[in-house]
């Protein structure tokens, strides 16, 4: 990874590690033993973060399908009007 990173980007590492962390002791021993792990937490190795590349395509993908919508509804109504006359 670049050694000069976007602002945006480490913030967004920087929240992933932090969620990555494992809970503390004290909350372990005070639930006696029940809390053991967040369920956010994950390996570096065995789960890979998502990242801001997947949100900007989960956006297109979405803006795309709204896009479709409404030319879909447009030529419904199209049609409509054609019938009766």
């Amino acid at each position: 990874m670049a050694r000069h990173k976007p602002s945006g980007k480490k913030k967004h590492l920087s929240h992933a590690l932090k969620q990555a962390q494992p809970v503390p002791s004290w909350v372990v021993a005070k639930t006696e033993g029940k809390v053991r792990r967040t369920p956010k937490q994950r390996n570096w190795r065995k789960t890979k973060d998502q990242g801001v590349d997947a949100n900007e395509q989960r956006k297109e993908t979405k803006e795309k399908g709204q896009d479709a919508f409404k030319r879909r509804s447009s030529q419904e109504i199209n049609e409509k009007r054609r019938l009766p006359s």
